[in-house]
């Protein structure tokens, strides 16, 4: 579309009303001061039953509201009837397990990725945002996590899986190797490409190759407001975004753009950051 109306992540949203991430009541409380933008719907690790996360949490996975996909695509669906939801970004360890080297772990991998691709069709989103690998590997089976994302691909045509160019382990195949690596086994999966981590990566030029297949962009980083002007830093960094997101739309980027914002205190951080990236990008 080319509507450059931003959709907002609901990792951070909860921080904006000062509770915990994975209080669920308050993803919509704040999502509901913000007017009900677009959202897209962040699942945490530890709001399962099982497996246990595979990533360090903030809080202890007992503490969270942890129910089955099912439940909470009906949570979802009711307690943001009001909202679009055009992206579900799937839970951050997916990519443990789908680039294990174990045969018990990848059948866990497929499970949960079928489960939250169903679960992106329940809640009307046409776009599930994967993780394919995890950034601590150094030697990621991609080829068995390309094998269960193009699968599943095939199999859930309502749903984009689109793979994120997350971290990587030093050792390992470089952010554009891994997802050129993955990209050329099917022709069936997408790319998010986040703009915070193309920063730690280096030259955003190193991912022309991949840029007619981009579903969506994650606008991430932290507002930083000067005397006169606003800018957002990419995690972890000083740098700025904002050439990032005009070399994209200079390019001829029309999908998709998502903020994912870092450190929010309050909703009109979120209400900032969304003014400036439209700013930007219908300058």
């Amino acid at each position: 579309s080319m509507d450059p109306s931003t959709v907002i992540s609901t990792g951070t949203l909860p921080g904006a009303m000062g509770a915990p991430y994975y209080d669920i009541g308050s993803i919509s409380a704040a999502a509901h001061s913000l007017g009900t933008p677009p959202l897209e719907i962040v699942l945490h690790p530890d709001w399962r039953h099982h497996p246990a996360p595979k990533s360090v949490q903030p809080s202890r996975w007992e503490e969270s509201p942890y129910c089955s996909f099912d439940d909470l695509s009906r949570l979802i669906a009711r307690d943001f009837e009001s909202f679009s939801i055009p992206s579900v970004h799937g839970n951050r360890d997916l990519g443990y397990f789908l680039s294990s080297t174990s045969s018990k772990e990848l059948e866990l991998g497929r499970d949960l990725l079928l489960s939250q691709a169903n679960m992106a069709t329940c809640v009307g989103a046409d776009l599930l945002v994967v993780h394919a690998w995890d950034p601590r590997m150094e030697l990621p089976a991609l080829d068995s996590a390309a094998e269960i994302l193009d699968s599943v691909a095939r199999d859930c045509r309502d749903v984009k899986l689109a793979v994120e160019n997350i971290p990587v382990n030093g050792a390992a195949p470089s952010q554009p190797e891994s997802l050129n690596g993955i990209l050329e086994f099917s022709e069936y999966l997408w790319v998010t490409l986040d703009l915070s981590w193309i920063t730690h990566h280096g030259s955003i030029h190193h991912f022309d190759f991949l840029l007619d297949r981009v579903a969506n962009v994650h606008v991430q980083g932290r507002m930083k407001s000067g005397s006169t002007t606003m800018s957002m830093l990419a995690r972890g960094t000083d740098e700025p975004i904002e050439p990032a997101i005009l070399y994209l739309r200079d390019r001829g980027y029309a999908g998709q753009w998502t903020l994912e914002l870092n450190r929010p205190t309050s909703p009109e951080d979120f209400k900032a950051a969304r003014d400036h990236i439209g700013g930007i990008l219908t300058s």
